[in-house]
């Protein structure tokens, strides 16, 4: 099936003259066949049924002007209404933060006597653990000094685990009454 623009190429042995419109027809576009093609060669193949034209663009700008300027000249309106009132209210501002000092004074005071017991109790408590440690390394101390350790170097390696066996032994009731004070 060959179309005839193809058959008027392969037939014609013309001159070149004749070969240059050969060629044209050969790239030429169809004519639409339906309004929706012609509706997209007449826009030139935009996307668009329109143009952006430049006043377009300066326009938004201008818009967005004018609607900040609108802004600004409400925002300053609130300002100034908003420092006339402002003058008002001072005398009862006053009274509410005496009413606060006078309401928070107490509890603040209280809050801090009960701080101080706190840390003295604390301080104490501390100096008795401290003065318990220091009892406690003593009385270590002093029977380690009266342990019958054997003179012998030689000495069995039973005869020492049973001797501080022994020791530990006595000592576990010991820290018992003390942790029970």
């Amino acid at each position: 099936m060959q179309t005839s623009a193809y058959m008027a190429a392969t037939d014609s042995d013309e001159s070149s003259g004749d070969d240059s419109e050969l060629l044209v027809s050969l790239f030429e576009q169809p004519e639409p066949a339906c309004s929706v093609m012609a509706d997209l060669c007449d826009r030139g193949g935009r996307a668009f049924p329109y143009t952006r034209s430049k006043t377009r663009w300066r326009k938004r700008p201008n818009d967005e002007l004018k609607y900040l300027r609108s802004q600004v000249a409400e925002l300053e309106y609130l300002l100034a209404a908003l420092h006339q009132s402002g003058r008002r209210p001072t005398v009862q501002a006053a009274q509410l933060q005496r009413l606060c000092e006078a309401n928070q004074s107490p509890k603040v005071y209280a809050a801090l006597v009960e701080n101080r017991k706190l840390r003295a109790m604390v301080a104490r408590q501390l100096q008795v653990v401290k003065t318990l440690q220091s009892t406690i390394d003593e009385h270590v101390r002093m029977k380690a000094q009266k342990l019958p350790w054997p003179s012998s170097v030689e000495a069995p390696d039973e005869l020492m685990v049973a001797i501080l066996h022994k020791e530990q032994q006595q000592h576990y009731p010991l820290f018992d009454d003390i942790k029970e004070r």
